[in-house]
């Protein structure tokens, strides 16, 4: 019987080692990555909305990532039981400018947010839709915007 083994042809590896050396070498080097993004960067939170069941909640939160790229406002829709983390960027919203925008946050129902912002800023996100993931099927809420009144 021993000899069968060591007679029985060997299977050889679907991809060379080679392979999958690179390919664990760019998953840790993304991971190192992702992590690195928010190391640099706070959050401070202006004012948060729950939505009218109580399930989501809007927040308005300002990001400071360092002296050279200053203060920008993002908005994002999160689980009630959810907050923002340091490396979190905005879901729903983002501006670029330095100074804060003027936002404010209205839920016309549970899956319709409304987001009224200053005509002025310069927008580096602006999202008509979000998918909450929750267990089992997502939540969608979608995103309309108006600009203020100057």
């Amino acid at each position: 019987m021993s000899e069968d083994l060591q007679n029985r042809p060997r299977k050889e590896p679907l991809l060379p080692a080679w392979i999958w050396r690179i390919c664990l070498g760019f998953l840790v080097l993304m991971t190192m990555i992702d992590i690195a993004s928010g190391l640099f960067c706070s959050n401070a939170i202006s004012y948060s909305q729950p939505s009218p069941d109580g399930k989501l909640t809007a927040v308005v939160f300002m990001r400071h990532c360092g002296s050279t790229s200053g203060h920008s406002p993002h908005v994002s829709i999160l689980e009630h039981s959810d907050a923002i983390r340091e490396s979190d960027s905005g879901n729903v919203f983002i501006a670029g400018d330095k100074e804060p925008a003027q936002l404010s946050l209205r839920w016309k129902d549970p899956s319709t947010l409304v987001v009224t912002r200053d005509p002025s800023v310069v927008i580096f996100k602006e999202s008509k839709w979000v998918a909450i993931w929750k267990f089992p099927l997502p939540q969608f809420v979608s995103v309309e915007y108006q600009d203020s009144a100057l």
